[in-house]
């Protein structure tokens, strides 16, 4: 005899008759008691008649544990499923009714609409994951979307760009946009929202912006701006400064409003337990060092990535717009080294730099400084590269380039990119690189062997597929981890009951 047992819908997952936004779904019921295994049938369709399910059935898995990740084949779809538990005499105990639920629809998973081309795939990587942050879409390495990014009305909107979506390590999500810094869940549920009230930029907010990261001691890492006035040093050509709002005058001395980066270091309680400002470490001649091509300075440093070395105890701050990277002590905030050289007229190239208007920096397991150097000012007309260097030893000293890979792959996106560009090594130290607004995501080798390389489109009004533009890709390095990520939802006590 096989019991039909109830279950309350909220002990099931996926729920009965729910509609979810990805297509790689963790089943799961209670633990049955004295059940040695658990098999779990799933057809598709919206039928409950036991004869018509039984005959659809695509997946059949019999499990040693009350839970199981599969892949559904496509989105906007009707799928039921059930389980039937056995003892160890292989003697049915129970089954489960069944349980219906959806793929869901959005344009931005329809591959009509949208796409990620992928152009090489060599296969070293074939159960990795690629999230891109604009459309916050979740892609396998063949290009087929397996989650997305619902919009959620005051949280989530595709017109309020999203940046900086990635994992953290406790398999949960960070994310970046205009309504504020959230941490959220598989599902899409807000654990975390970053206070954003203002209480180091010293207004009514903190205009959060390009970074947030979710440390490894569980603090949570945002980059901000304050808007402060910088008088304009003597030396310069006053009529060179345009008259606008952002110009006071006082005391006699031109005062020039400036957006000036900060970087706040929160707990899980939303307090501020750590802070450092631009404006503490910078000069005048820092803000009015960016000279443009008519003479006019662009006063805006632009902080645009900060990454904190946990092990080593620095915090590496990069400023976009003077092409400067500060590497500074943690907790005492001091700017121990300073890399890179100021802009010059001459607006492209890196004859007399290290790196131009470079993102993403960060630190490699062996202690390696790495970027993404965009090699460009606000142009396509260059090569990015991604770049490797070793720090100097001793005060005084430069930056030594030791790797670098260019961007010129091929002619399926431009080979340098004006804005957005990101870099993750990756567990065998191959490395994840994005190229922003040209969209391209790539890996390479050490030896300089592109492993996978693709470009995200789509179509627009006249039909062409157009490259789509994003800020960073990032990455869930295996299906292995993929699992643990969608089961980081289940109460481990409601799955023992």
């Amino acid at each position: 005899m096989i019991f039909i047992v109830k279950i309350a819908n909220g002990q099931v997952k996926p729920a009965d008759n729910s509609s979810v936004h990805y297509r790689i779904i963790g089943f799961s019921i209670p633990e049955v008691k004295g059940a040695s295994s658990y098999q779990f049938d799933i057809s598709e369709g919206s039928t409950e008649t036991t004869a018509s399910f039984e005959r659809g059935v695509f997946i059949s898995k019999r499990v040693p544990v009350n839970k199981l990740v599969e892949t559904m084949p496509a989105f906007s779809r009707k799928y039921v499923w059930r389980v039937t538990a056995f003892d160890k005499k292989n003697k049915q105990l129970s089954r489960t009714k069944i349980f219906a639920f959806e793929t869901a629809y959005a344009p931005y998973i329809d591959t009509n609409i949208y796409k990620l081309q992928v152009i090489a795939n060599n296969g070293h990587h074939s159960d990795m994951f690629i999230i891109l942050d604009h459309s916050s879409v979740i892609y396998d390495m063949n290009g087929a979307p397996v989650w997305y990014l619902p919009d959620i009305p005051g949280r989530f909107q595709r017109d309020r760009r999203t940046r900086d979506l990635k994992l953290t390590k406790d398999g949960t999500f960070t994310i970046l946009n205009d309504f504020g810094a959230f941490e959220i869940d598989y599902d899409g549920n807000v654990l975390w929202k970053a206070p954003d009230d203002g209480k180091v930029s010293g207004d009514t907010s903190e205009r959060y912006h390009h970074e947030f990261t979710k440390l490894n001691n569980g603090n949570y890492l945002v980059a901000g701006y304050e808007k402060i006035l910088v008088p304009v040093p003597s030396s310069f050509d006053s009529a060179k400064i345009p008259i606008d709002e952002t110009i006071k005058k006082e005391g006699g001395k031109l005062l020039k409003r400036v957006d000036c980066g900060t970087i706040i270091m929160y707990n899980k309680e939303g307090e501020v337990i750590w802070s450092w400002k631009t404006s503490d470490h910078f000069t005048e001649t820092d803000f009015f060092q960016n000279i443009m091509p008519d003479g006019t300075p662009n006063t805006n440093t632009h902080l645009n990535a900060v990454y904190f070395d946990e092990i080593r105890g620095y915090m590496y701050a990069s400023f976009r717009d003077i092409n400067t990277i500060l590497k500074i002590e943690y907790p005492s905030g001091k700017v121990v080294r300073r890399y890179g050289k100021p802009l010059e007229r001459l607006r492209d190239g890196t004859d007399r730099s290290p790196f131009k208007a470079q993102h993403a920096c960060r630190i490699s397991k062996d202690g390696q400084l790495y970027l993404f150097n965009n090699n460009t000012a606000r142009t396509r007309e260059v090569i990015s590269t991604v770049t490797f260097f070793e720090e100097p030893s001793a005060d005084g000293g430069t930056l030594k380039k030791i790797w670098e890979y260019p961007c010129n792959i091929d002619t399926y996106a431009a080979p340098g990119t004006a804005s957005g560009g990101g870099v993750y090594m990756l567990s065998d130290s191959c490395v994840l690189a994005s190229m922003g607004v040209e969209g391209r995501v790539f890996i390479v080798n050490y030896d300089k062997e592109l492993l996978w390389n693709a470009v995200p489109r789509y179509k627009n009004d006249s039909g062409i597929w157009e490259v789509l533009p994003i800020y960073r890709a990032a990455y869930i390095e295996s299906y292995k981890l993929m699992e643990s990520v969608i089961f980081k939802n289940i109460n481990k006590k409601e799955l023992k009951k």
